[in-house]
C-alpha cells in the first residue's frame, strides 16, 4: 500500500487517517532528489565527557588530587566478579 505523507522536523505524518497493526515494521520511504543534502556531512562533534552522577562533586575531587588522579579504564565483569570474591575471601577468611 502507498500512502502519501509530509515530513516535519522528524517525523512523517500521514495526510489520511491510518490505523496500523504492528508497532515495529519496515516501510520504504521515497525523497524528493531535491530536498536531500547531497555535500559532504561535517564532521561530527567529539563525543561529551563521560557524564557520571553527581559529575560536579567528581570534578571538584579530581581538582583536589591534582596530578595525584588517574583516571583508570571501566573494569570488565570478570575484574568485578574478582574483586568482589577477593573482597569476601577477605572479610570471612579463617
Amino acid at each position: 500500500m502507498q500512502v502519501e505523507a509530509i515530513y516535519n522536523q522528524g517525523r512523517l505524518e500521514f495526510k489520511t487517517s491510518i490505523k496500523l497493526l504492528g508497532d515495529h515494521f519496515p516501510v520504504k520511504v521515497e525523497l524528493p532528489d531535491e530536498q536531500v543534502v547531497t555535500e559532504p556531512a561535517a564532521a561530527a562533534p567529539s563525543p561529551p565527557a563521560r557524564q557520571v552522577a553527581g559529575s560536579k562533586l567528581l570534578a571538584e575531587i579530581r581538582e583536589i588530587l591534582g596530578p595525584m588522579y588517574q583516571e583508570q579504564a571501566p573494569a570488565s565483569v570478570a575484574e568485578d566478579k574478582a574483586a568482589y570474591q577477593e573482597a569476601l575471601a577477605e572479610k570471612y577468611a579463617r
